[in-house]
């Protein structure tokens, strides 16, 4: 039994709808659902020629599960009432003189009822493919996490080792020179030039471990902002390594978000180092233009250059996993461009900060 599509009319036009019976004997409709059961709802009327409704409905039931099947009897509901809702039957109605309206109702409800089940048999099947989806995508951000937590251990021990070198053997044998200068003018009839030196050589250590804390965290960056930060840190690159830096800075005169202004003085300073360790050249280039709706920083130089495929392989490049990780963080994106022997280009793109302005009422 099919339902009667309505056409596109206004609702006030729009006729009611009504049903389109499809008759059928008992043997074709068993070939029916021995094929396709295509019905709405099955009537399985009380005239069958001597075929058995029970039969009928226990066939139909195996077949087509969600199908409503309504039955009628020319005799009072009894045993066989009972039978048939044991086996699934909607509703069992006795055949009687105006018996249409029952039937018409009981139809109605069926249809209602199996279109109820269909829908939520079908949000029940979304909702657990939505689920599959979350499930799957929760273990891939926490594989992602737990590689990113890898990594940013693995760097800061990386930090922590250089430090503790640094410290070793640098700002170590400075304080035991100090020592043995110290020791050795007590015994000195005129111990002033020996106590020169010593003071001397403070003055190093005190310039050192300032240069040190400077590299780690400079002051310059929190109190005074990016670009004067930026600035500093050229000349003393321009001072420690020779390597000169054409300089082209375009901020806005408001101050960046203090995350942003860390992230793009750590991309400069980790770049710079790349360069003055591996690229082998005397000049390198810094943009950054925060003219627009995006802020854009890029420090190139040509030098070496590097395979990019061959550098993904390496699992100890952690400065510039570390670096894209960090871009990202700060809702950036970062670009390697490199070849062997026709430099490098480090290219970072994060979202113009808007200004924000408050007015004072007096």
């Amino acid at each position: 039994m099919h339902r009667q599509e309505l056409s596109r009319v206004p609702p006030r036009a729009r006729p009611r709808a009504s049903l389109q019976l499809v008759a059928a004997t008992p043997a074709a409709l068993e070939d029916r659902l021995e094929c396709d059961p295509v019905y709405d709802a099955l009537v399985i009327g009380a005239e069958l020629g001597g075929a058995n409704p029970l039969d009928l409905l226990r066939k139909a039931h195996t077949r087509a599960p969600a199908l409503p099947v309504l039955l009628l009897s020319a005799h009072p509901a009894g045993a066989d009432a009972v039978a048939a809702f044991k086996l699934g039957a909607h509703d069992f109605l006795v055949q009687r003189d105006g018996g249409l309206t029952e039937l018409v109702f009981s139809l109605n409800n069926a249809l209602k009822r199996a279109t109820a089940e269909r829908t939520g048999l079908r949000l029940a099947r979304e909702l657990a493919e939505l689920n599959q989806s979350l499930e799957a995508q929760v273990k891939a951000r926490t594989s992602e996490l737990a590689a990113l937590s890898q990594r940013l251990i693995r760097i800061q021990e990386d930090e922590r080792r250089h430090i503790a070198l640094e410290l070793h053997d640098q700002i170590g044998q400075m304080l035991t020179g100090l020592r043995f200068q110290i020791e050795s003018a007590q015994h000195l009839p005129e111990p002033a030039a020996k106590l020169a030196e010593a003071l001397h050589h403070t003055d190093e250590t005190i310039r050192y471990v300032r240069n040190l804390t400077q590299q780690l965290r400079p002051r310059i960056l929190d109190d005074l902002g990016l670009q004067p930060a930026l600035e500093w840190h050229l000349r003393q690159y321009h001072h420690q390594t020779g390597i000169t830096v054409a300089c082209h800075l375009e901020l806005p005169e408001a101050r960046l978000p203090g995350e942003l202004e860390t992230t793009i003085f750590r991309m400069v300073q980790e770049a710079l180092t790349n360069i003055a360790r591996h690229a082998r050249c005397h000049e390198a280039s810094l943009v950054i233009d925060a003219t627009g709706d995006h802020l854009y920083v890029e420090i190139s130089d040509r030098g070496l250059g590097f395979e990019l495929a061959t550098l993904r392989d390496i699992r100890d490049s952690l400065g510039l996993a570390g670096l894209q990780e960090r871009v990202s963080l700060a809702g950036g994106k970062l670009e390697i461009h490199s070849q062997p022997g026709q430099g490098t280009r480090l290219s970072a793109e994060f979202p113009q900060p808007v200004a924000v302005t408050a007015a004072l009422a007096l």
